[in-house]
């Protein structure tokens, strides 16, 4: 394989890999990075490729120039982030690493630098009010709003979503009470960790109804059926196929457009889910089995408490106050008399040569 060129051997490579029963997404992601490597290092063996190679290959992609004989061309189809740049050297480093080859370039290998994630805050009263309080007249704004509503009430993500077939949202009884459930399977699960059953409370019950509805509508009726199915044409959509990663994204620019709300994200709605649930006093194994999370300071890493969450918890041990001291002497003007600083005591010659020790 290292001597291979790099086409031939990224192939073998990721054969390899998909008989370790990788999941689909991932064999798409590596796939994406191979095309994007492949522009770079097209005609070089794996053997060939050093260090230098690698640092070139980060100025070119981020730049999106790569000169070539003097010819100036921008190949990839736009400039790529640190983040994206550092994934796809990391593809690189596997290749190599399956031949023996990395050994010797990681030592003068380094990542570029990428700012510290921070995941964004939850929603405002405000802002909540404004997404689910107003009316949406436009039709192309309402599946976006369902599906923020069912996010904001269940944590279900929407990559989770679109992986959602018929079957997987049931009925059953909870203490006498008939009760909705959504099970996110391990095909719509991001990791191992993600695939669970949440109960839907009334908002997000009625929500996934109107999706039911319009599946129905779209021909998704049998419990193999995608709730989310994917659209072939204008108008047409395969029930037996998921929505693709961009499903969502003309719906949610309307709901937008609608609300205000320009900076609001999907996946914004789970952060928000994650931190009412704590804020209306959820314990911590309750959150972390209904997001899915591996432990509880993940689940806390993306709550955030509210502003006026805060207010509120500091107003009840408002007790103390500041003790209150005499006005200051003011001026003719109004103006506070400025305080004079104390003045040295002078000490004359004389007075200073009586104090000066005389020998015994």
């Amino acid at each position: 394989m290292a001597q291979l060129d790099f086409a031939p051997a990224a192939a073998l490579w990721l054969d390899i890999r998909r008989q370790r029963r990788i999941k689909p997404r991932t064999v798409e992601f590596i796939t994406g990075c191979i095309q994007s490597l492949g522009i770079f290092f097209a005609g070089l063996r794996l053997c060939e490729i050093h260090a230098g190679h690698v640092r070139e290959y980060q100025a070119a992609r981020s730049a999106n120039l790569l000169v070539v004989d003097g010819i100036a061309t921008s190949p990839w189809k736009r400039r790529a982030g640190n983040s994206c740049v550092n994934h796809e050297i990391s593809v690189l480093s596997q290749m190599l690493g399956h031949c023996g080859l990395w050994a010797a370039i990681k030592p003068f290998y380094q990542r570029l630098e990428v700012p510290q994630y921070s995941p964004r805050g939850p929603l405002s009263g405000e802002e909540e009010s404004k997404l689910f309080g107003c009316k949406i007249h436009r039709d192309a704004a309402l599946l976006a709003l369902w599906v923020a509503t069912i996010t904001a009430n269940t944590t279900a993500a929407g990559c989770e979503l679109r992986g959602l077939q018929r079957k997987h949202v049931t009925v059953r009884e909870c203490d006498g009470e008939p009760v909705m459930e959504l099970e996110i399977p391990l095909s719509a699960a991001k990791n191992s960790e993600r695939p669970r059953v949440i109960p839907l409370n009334g908002a997000a019950e009625q929500a996934m109804r109107l999706c039911l509805r319009r599946a129905a509508e779209l021909g998704s009726v049998e419990p193999v059926h995608y709730i989310f199915p994917f659209r072939t044409v204008r108008n047409k959509f395969d029930p037996t196929r998921p929505a693709s990663r961009s499903w969502l994204r003309k719906s949610w620019d309307a709901l937008r457009q609608v609300t205000g709300l320009a900076r609001i994200r999907p996946h914004d709605l789970r952060h928000h889910a994650i931190t009412r649930l704590y804020e209306e006093g959820a314990e911590d194994q309750t959150v972390v089995a209904l997001a899915g999370h591996h432990s509880s300071r993940m689940s806390h890493y993306y709550s955030q408490v509210r502003r006026r969450r805060k207010l509120d918890a500091v107003r009840p041990i408002d007790t103390l106050r500041l003790l209150e001291h005499p006005p200051r002497p003011t001026g003719p003007s109004g103006a506070p008399v400025p305080s004079k600083p104390p003045q040295r005591a002078t000490v004359s010659d004389s007075e200073r040569y009586h104090r000066l020790p005389r020998a015994s």
